[in-house]
């Protein structure tokens, strides 16, 4: 196969990358911007999707997986940890109850303790060997089966067939929703590297909300760091510009505010005064 070598340069450190493509057509910028985007756009993008909305494929992606959808979590993952949660603990009863004859036998010989300690040690080597296996057949479950090989011929109703796609097309709504926030916060925020981590605090921050008229005020609570706190202010704004309004029966236009009042115990707040947002 003929390649091409596209030879990167960093201007800071003299440090060059080369990156080898089939493609001759394409301009270097192209292909050295498309390279240099990849890890935001593919692997971060599945790393994020799996880690925050529990979404471990891109639908049309593979197409191997999708011949398998829909995937549920295996059912006899939880059942078989429980079976061997149970014998461990019937396991270590019967242990306690061993020591606990054995410690009578050193006192005074008895046939019936003798009779009963030699039961209790076949059972217990027969608790040992089901955790075994158990343990065993573990380690060979898939995370994931098709709901088919669940059902095994029974019918399944069409809303059932469609809830994974459902979930799905929620957790895409959800991600893009949170993209789009990421565009707006990137002109509060200059570092681009704690961008979705400082969107991420401030968007789960507490705080409380009160229905003013047709107007749905979202008081968020009080932010220690001082640069944070000033682009969470930012952000509030250009949200606030933007007129925001709830889709559904409440039909209310959403108004987003900081708390200008610092916790109590925060180090903006004067000494001996309990200041609560």
């Amino acid at each position: 196969m003929e390649l091409r070598l596209v030879v990167l340069k960093d201007v800071h450190t003299g440090k060059r990358l080369g990156i080898y493509t089939s493609n001759t057509t394409k301009l270097a910028s192209d292909i050295a911007f498309f390279m240099l985007q990849r890890w935001e756009n593919s692997e971060n993008f599945f790393k994020e999707m799996i880690a925050r909305f529990n979404l471990n494929y891109h639908p049309g992606y593979d197409l191997q997986e999708l011949e398998k959808q829909p995937l549920v979590e295996n059912p006899d993952i939880p059942l078989t940890k429980k079976a061997i949660e149970m014998l461990k603990k019937e396991a270590q009863e019967l242990e306690n109850e061993i020591l606990l004859i054995k410690a009578k036998l050193t006192l005074r010989q008895d046939k019936r303790l003798m009779t009963k300690l030699s039961k209790l040690c076949i059972t217990l080597e027969e608790k040992k060997c089901d955790i075994a296996q158990f343990e065993q057949k573990l380690s060979t479950l898939p995370d994931k089966v098709s709901i088919m090989d669940i059902l095994k011929g029974k019918p399944m109703s069409r809303c059932d067939l469609e809830k994974k796609k459902l979930y799905d097309l929620m957790q895409f709504m959800a991600f893009h929703s949170r993209q789009r926030l990421v565009e707006i916060f990137g002109d509060c925020y200059d570092d681009h590297r704690d961008i979705k981590r400082v969107l991420d605090m401030i968007t789960t921050r507490g705080g409380y909300v009160k229905l003013i008229g047709q107007t749905l005020v979202v008081i968020l609570d009080w932010i220690e760091n001082k640069k944070h706190r000033e682009a969470a202010d930012h952000f509030c704004r250009l949200l606030n510009q933007k007129a925001i309004k709830s889709v559904g029966r409440l039909n209310v236009k959403l108004f987003f505010h900081l708390s200008r009042i610092p916790h109590y115990g925060s180090i903006a707040a004067p000494d001996g005064v309990n200041i609560l947002s």
